[in-house]
């Protein structure tokens, strides 16, 4: 990035969506299907993990070894499972927070932003997730789950990806800017410089 060019990093839930559980639905789902553990996510923590960390302890826990394969399977279970659990009547907070999209229209019209995305969810996951609500199209790339089990170990990941997609992103002065509700993890801008998207604007 150029010292007047902005990354501007997403989280994904309870940050752009909300999607009433599907998530810990369909991963549970997986593990039943692929392993009999039907409340395999009962007392492991979530917020603010990778999806790979959280299945990381499920297997540990199970004592079986989370290996790359024994992840991938359980992935590829929990992305056919997750359209399923998302068209399922909500019985939660559901759909796109007050503000996203206008924000991300606002977003969008400057030409020295950048928005992208850096997430726990797996790759496909998260795909679905905002394809189920018409936003995945809205982001040019993204640092995912399935990259690293610490989600603080994304940002390299971002700032690679920022490169691939032919933006300068070499700068140290200019810091992504993370919007969203987990722990920043290093090599972020502090969040409080970017409106929260319910306020419907960001100021740059």
């Amino acid at each position: 990035m150029t010292a007047e060019t902005r990354l501007i990093l997403f989280d994904i839930d309870g940050t752009l969506v909300q999607t009433a559980g599907a998530g810990i639905r369909g991963m549970n789902a997986a593990f039943g299907a692929l392993h009999g553990w039907h409340a395999a996510l009962d007392g492991v923590p979530i917020a603010g993990r990778t999806d790979r960390a959280i299945v990381t302890d499920v297997f540990r826990a199970a004592g079986v070894e989370p290996t790359n394969e024994v992840i991938g399977a359980l992935r590829d279970a929990y992305v056919g499972q997750l359209p399923v659990e998302l068209a399922r009547s909500a019985t939660g907070p559901f759909g796109v927070l007050p503000g996203v999209r206008a924000l991300l229209d606002q977003l969008a019209a400057k030409t020295d932003v950048h928005v992208a995305l850096l997430t726990g969810n797996f790759e496909q996951g998260a795909a679905i997730k905002l394809g189920h609500f018409d936003l995945w199209r809205r982001f040019l790339f993204g640092a995912f789950g399935d990259d690293h089990v610490h989600r603080r170990d994304l940002v390299p990941v971002a700032r690679d990806r920022c490169r691939s997609a032919g933006i300068d992103c070499g700068r140290s002065a200019s810091l992504p800017t993370l919007a969203g509700s987990s722990p920043v993890p290093r090599g972020i801008r502090n969040p409080a410089t970017l409106a929260t998207p319910r306020n419907g604007r960001v100021e740059t």
